[in-house]
């Protein structure tokens, strides 16, 4: 891991487990700034103010625990535009990495998914959620006929008139 790599707000929620909003709002308050200013990089404890001191040796440690599981989800993903139109997928397969997140979010067991997709193992699911919420889709979700769905037949009605709207 390299100390120079810089990280967007949502990779950084993504590792300390903290909401983007939460993120967003240290750096707007610089509290980062302010705790590691006058620190070594590796201090067990940070003096934030005369009357305040952090102890933050085991944040450091899960945050690079964290950082070691982000790598591993980023070189296990990949995204082509010649494999499902450019969807990041698991690397070797044509399995997109969102479908598997939001299917865990939805609800699914771990077991479901894997008897679906028996080329996925467990750290494949863990390195999907943690590439997901590091990595949050941009722009508005595709229209149904983009993916290739068609609409089959459509009919217009018109509303009966409130009852409100008769008196």
């Amino acid at each position: 891991m390299s100390a120079e790599r810089s990280y967007s707000a949502a990779q950084a929620a993504a590792v300390t487990g903290l909401d983007v909003k939460a993120v967003h709002n240290a750096i707007g308050k610089r509290v980062i700034c302010a705790l590691s200013d006058g620190a070594t990089p590796e201090a067990a404890r940070v003096k934030a103010d005369a009357f305040l001191i952090v102890d933050v040796a085991e944040a450091r440690k899960q945050v690079r625990a964290s950082l070691r599981q982000l790598e591993a989800a980023e070189k296990a993903i990949h995204a082509s535009k010649d494999i499902m139109g450019g969807a990041p997928v698991f690397a070797g397969t044509r399995i997109p990495v969102r479908l598997i997140a939001g299917m865990l979010k939805d609800g699914a067991t771990t077991e479901d998914i894997l008897s679906g997709y028996p080329s996925l193992t467990e750290r494949h699911l863990e390195l999907a959620q943690l590439w997901v919420a590091a990595h949050p889709a941009v722009g508005r979700p595709s229209r149904a006929s983009a993916d290739g769905y068609r609409l089959k037949s459509r009919s217009r009605r018109k509303l009966a008139p409130s009852a409100r709207g008769n008196s």
